[in-house]
């Protein structure tokens, strides 16, 4: 190979690490239809986006719905499909991307929440608002939260934003707010309600048909903890704010879809009250069924495969197909993990073998990125999860003994991606193909013993 060749391979690595880089944040349908892969998550006859859809669109408002999905499975991408959907029928949709005015990491409750899903309800409408809820917050909260201790200038024309930031970023606001929020909850549900009774009827104003009003409250699943006891406080406060508080979720003329933690689908009695629905990740797999041994699924591969397509046309040009479809299997059919775990760790080893592009399948830079991500997985799980993780991976599915110590446990399975679920008509689950090799030593071992 000459050094023009070498040249002109690495710019096409180069080219294509890119356009992974690129093309990583969530897809407006609007201004990225080009990047979309139709049915990528369901068949076609089973679209749990266009399903609910179709539920929101026949509640008519007032009504909430949660949506789960881990994160990296395109969740974010598919409610940003779910507003054009609605769009499309006649609606007015607002959305609000949550982890802008909440922390991660930081414990909610339903008061502090409500604060600040009216300040982004208030920063979606705009124009529209009969006022901006921070001043109206700031007044009916008074001096109760002693503002200006927290360095925000009331009055200010960027007060709005200061507590925006405090909120997300300053823990001693937070919990100040928590404590006067909570200490007045009913009269800040109260207010809450009347501030979004104002907006609907401003909104509706000036128009000969009312539109349905449907607000999209996205990134709420991504609260977590750091450590083994905050995770388990996150848990509890999460919990306590999407079952015990859901009547308080809901918001006068308009319907509300919440995303949620995936974990909460095991709440037996979420369901009963509030419509959920779940992105699964891409099925890169079947389950075995009893006249087959299931194994990779083509035609999720497929799909995989199309996905980097629409991103960079010339792949092929640094991975052969099989090794894609390596990649793509490990990674259980998470996207985040495909697209950024996967691919770009590949690419940057690629310019060290340039002399053996296409890379095949069971090239040395495929197999040691897989085995770095193994690796990472198998010290993130712990070995008293380990019989938990054996019963899903034999049932294909989580039937769990006691809620109070196994439902924080698959919470953080699910944080951590160690379980995925799947959707082929019924939705099932499995450990993460990482750790397979992990759960079936477990269980090779856990048969010898007497």
């Amino acid at each position: 190979m000459n050094q023009s060749e070498r040249d002109q391979r690495q710019k096409t690595i180069s080219a294509f690490y890119r356009a992974m880089a690129l093309h990583t944040a969530p897809l407006d349908p609007k201004m990225n239809a080009d990047l979309y892969v139709e049915n990528l998550h369901f068949d076609a006859t089973r679209d749990q986006v266009r399903q609910l859809a179709r539920a929101v669109h026949d509640a008519g408002g007032s009504e909430v719905f949660y949506f789960t999905g881990q994160r990296g499975t395109g969740k974010s991408t598919e409610l940003l499909r779910l507003k054009k959907l609605l769009e499309d029928a006649g609606a007015q949709v607002f959305y609000a991307d949550m982890i802008a005015y909440v922390p991660e990491t930081e414990p909610v409750e339903i008061g502090d929440f409500l604060i600040a899903l009216m300040g982004a309800w208030s920063d979606a409408i705009g124009a529209s608002a009969t006022e901006s809820y921070w001043s109206r917050i700031r007044n009916f909260l008074g001096s109760e939260v002693e503002w200006e201790g927290f360095g925000l200038k009331v009055g200010g024309e960027g007060f709005g934003a200061e507590v925006k930031l405090a909120l997300k970023e300053n823990p001693t606001f937070k919990q100040r707010l928590q404590k006067v929020a909570a200490g007045r909850l009913q009269a800040v549900v109260q207010d809450a309600r009347a501030y979004m009774s104002a907006s609907i009827e401003r909104l509706g104003d000036g128009g000969a048909e009312t539109k349905p009003i449907v607000f999209i409250v996205d990134s709420l699943e991504r609260l977590r903890g750091v450590s083994a006891d905050a995770m388990n406080d996150m848990f509890r406060h999460v919990v306590t704010l999407f079952e015990a508080h859901r009547d308080n979720l809901r918001l006068p003329g308009v319907s509300v879809v919440y995303s949620v933690p995936p974990y909460l689908a095991f709440l037996s009695n979420v369901k009963t009250y509030t419509p959920l629905f779940s992105l699964s990740s891409v099925r890169v797999f079947d389950p075995p069924a009893a006249d087959d041994p299931g194994g990779r699924r083509d035609t999720g591969l497929i799909k995989m495969r199309e996905l980097v397509t629409r991103r960079f046309s010339r792949w092929e040009e640094v991975l052969q197909p099989a090794a894609l479809d390596e990649l793509a299997a490990h990674s259980g059919g998470d996207l985040r993990e495909y697209l950024i775990r996967f691919l770009r760790p590949v690419l940057s080893l690629a310019y060290e073998y340039l002399d053996d592009l296409p890379l095949a399948a069971d090239h040395a830079a495929i197999h040691d990125t897989i085995a770095d991500a193994r690796g990472d997985y198998r010290r993130a799980v712990f070995g008293e999860d380990l019989p938990l993780l054996a019963k899903i991976h034999r049932e294909r599915d989580i039937a769990l003994e006691t809620r109070s110590t196994e439902l924080p446990v698959i919470a953080r399975m699910f944080d951590i991606r160690a379980v995925l679920s799947y959707r082929n008509g019924t939705e099932w689950y499995d450990v993460h193909p990482l750790l397979l090799p992990t759960v079936e030593t477990y269980e090779r071992n856990a048969r010898r013993q007497p």
